[in-house]
C-alpha cells in the first residue's frame, strides 16, 4: 500500500470515492438536486458529449470519474461536491525510511447547492467519516474556515441578459450560459440578508493556472474584460 492509499485509508476518505455512488450513505445527498429537468437541459446550450474527451485530455486523466447518473458537465456545474485538496502523513523528505505514519491528514471542501447549509453538510461529512473511522484510530476534524451558503443567479435576471450582450461585444462572439461554482461568501450573504442577486463576471482562461504557483492573467483577457464591463455598465444603467 503506497503512501497516498495509506493516508486515504486512515483518513476514511476511500468510502466516498465510489465511482458510481459519490453521495451514497447519506453523504451530501439530503435535498440537494439539480433544478429539475428544465434546468438540466439548460445547463448547456450546445451538445458537449464530444468535449468530455477533450476535458479529460486537458486534465491528463484516462477517463472522467464520478458516477453515471449525471453527465460530466452536470457534475462539474450543478451538483454538490466533496473535494479532497490534499493528503499527507508520515515521512515525506528525500530518501528512504521504514517509518510507519502516526497520523494522516487531509484538506476537504464541499460545493453546496440549493437547499444545503454549511452546518448541515459539515455534520454529514463528520458522521460519514466517524462511521468509517477504523476502531484502532481516532478522528479529529478542524473547522478552520467559515462556510458559505449556496446561491444561484437566475438566467432570466435582466443583468444576466445585459452581461451576455456585453460579453458578445467584448469577445466578438456570442456568449453561452453554463454553470460554475465559486467561493464568494459575500454573494450568498447579500442574497440571504438583502434578497439581492449578485452578478459575477470573470475573464480568466483555463490556462491561467488559478491558485497555482504560476497563476497569471493574459493581457488580451484584460483588454476584453475592460471592453465588456464598459458596455455592461452602459446597458445596466439604461
Amino acid at each position: 500500500m503506497d503512501g497516498a492509499e495509506e493516508v486515504e485509508r486512515r483518513a476514511g476518505l476511500g468510502r466516498h470515492l465510489d465511482r458510481d455512488a459519490p453521495v451514497r450513505a447519506g453523504l451530501l445527498d439530503g435535498d440537494a438536486v439539480t433544478d429539475g429537468v428544465e434546468a438540466r437541459v439548460a445547463l448547456v446550450e450546445r451538445p458537449v458529449d464530444d468535449r468530455v474527451v477533450l476535458v479529460g485530455r486537458r486534465l491528463g486523466v484516462p477517463q472522467m470519474a464520478g458516477g453515471t447518473e449525471y453527465s460530466v458537465f452536470e457534475r462539474l456545474w450543478a451538483r454538490p461536491t466533496l473535494d479532497v485538496h490534499g493528503m499527507w502523513g508520515g515521512f515525506q523528505s528525500d530518501g528512504i525510511k521504514t517509518v510507519i505514519p502516526r497520523e494522516a491528514r487531509a484538506k476537504l471542501s464541499c460545493r453546496l447547492v440549493d437547499d444545503q447549509e454549511p452546518e448541515g453538510v459539515l455534520e454529514q461529512v463528520r458522521a460519514h467519516l466517524e462511521r468509517h473511522c477504523p476502531s484502532v484510530a481516532t478522528l479529529e476534524i478542524e473547522w478552520t474556515l467559515a462556510g458559505a451558503g449556496p446561491m444561484t443567479m437566475p438566467r432570466d435576471n435582466p443583468l444576466a441578459g445585459a452581461a451576455r450582450e456585453a460579453l458578445a461585444v467584448g469577445y466578438e462572439r456570442d456568449a453561452l450560459f453554463f454553470r460554475s461554482g465559486w467561493s464568494v461568501p459575500v454573494a450568498a450573504l447579500v442574497k440571504q440578508r438583502l434578497g439581492v442577486d449578485s452578478l459575477l463576471l470573470g475573464f480568466g482562461l483555463p490556462t491561467d493556472g488559478a491558485h497555482a504557483p504560476n497563476e497569471h492573467f493574459d493581457v488580451d483577457s484584460l483588454d476584453r474584460g475592460i471592453r465588456t464591463m464598459v458596455d455592461f455598465f452602459r446597458r445596466a444603467a439604461g
